[in-house]
């Protein structure tokens, strides 16, 4: 692949087809105790994809989080000219960690950023891979991180702002999807970090319940997660009554499982997808946002 031709580079890439691209280079999201224990030949370790939280969606906060991460690129030598590919152990253990950093490298304007579909899970096994599992530590070259300032990214970043447009307007067409895991979803827990890791437990009013497990399949062969098709995923989606030109705001707890149903949807062609990346992390801890407090045993829906 030849990126002077700016080609683009799909959102999810199978193991079979690591092949096709040059210019690689990996980044591991999982601990840094795992990723010691063996990863991709030259990959680096950046856990902070998955624990970074974004304590508020305001202006200070995300510009907060663009220094982290322009820090972190480059103190791991990312340029932003190389094709990255994100990966964890399995896509859904993790809480889609590669896909949170997917969100976050566009979000940080890098053209060129992949997921590898099933994780390295599927890569390992995959019979025909040229790839290595190694423990040395690749040698770094800390750089200056450049986003693409001519990408025509359009920020896929929804503030709470947005989702109090969405609940006040009220408009036909404008969806508020919760993929949080169903223990959140039914008010029996906060978050993954504890019951009460916040201080409020529910779903923000008129919010629609889509577990992200949803957006899934499992490879009964190869025993690895992998996402649906487009065609899957469109059906679910219109079991819902969600056409592709709506407008949806995905949330969960840190915009982390919102990141996988985010490129699901984008893939299989909804273009009006935002993902609220503060998320429940946010919305719990403001005790002037409305929150739906019900506990809804028995009754998902």
């Amino acid at each position: 692949m030849s990126f002077e031709k700016e080609e683009p580079v799909p959102i999810f890439v199978k193991p079979e087809d690591l092949h096709l691209y040059n210019s690689v280079k990996f980044v591991d999201v999982r601990s840094p105790t795992d990723y010691a224990e063996g990863h991709l030949n030259n990959a680096v370790n950046m856990y902070d994809i998955f624990t970074y939280l974004l304590p508020t969606s305001t202006e200070e906060g995300i510009h907060k989080m663009n220094n982290h991460f322009q820090t972190r690129f480059g103190e791991l030598g990312i340029t932003g000219q190389e094709h990255i590919i994100i990966y964890e152990q399995s896509m859904n253990k993790q809480y889609g960690a590669s896909c949170r950093g997917f969100f976050i490298f566009k979000h940080m304007k890098h053209p060129h950023v992949s997921t590898l579909e099933g994780g390295l899970d599927a890569m390992i096994r995959f019979e025909g891979s040229t790839q290595t599992i190694t423990k040395e530590t690749p040698v770094i070259i800390p750089c200056q991180y450049h986003g693409n300032d001519d990408d025509t990214f359009d920020s896929w970043m929804a503030s709470r702002d947005d989702i109090l447009q969405v609940l006040s307007n009220r408009l036909v067409g404008t969806w508020l999807v919760d993929v949080r895991d169903a223990v959140e979803w039914l008010g029996l827990s906060s978050s993954p970090y504890g019951v009460d890791f916040t201080p409020r437990r529910g779903r923000i009013p008129r919010s629609v319940w889509i577990e992200w497990h949803k957006f899934h399949k499992l490879d009964n062969e190869k025993h690895v997660a992998k996402s649906k098709s487009n065609e899957q995923i469109q059906a679910l989606m219109t079991t819902y009554g969600i056409q592709s030109d709506d407008e949806i705001i995905i949330y969960c707890f840190k915009g982390s499982r919102a990141a996988v149903a985010l490129m699901k949807l984008k893939e299989a062609g909804y273009s009006n997808v935002k993902n609220y990346f503060a998320s429940w992390n946010e919305w719990s801890r403001d005790f002037q946002l409305p929150v739906d407090d019900r506990i809804l045993v028995g009754n998902k829906k």
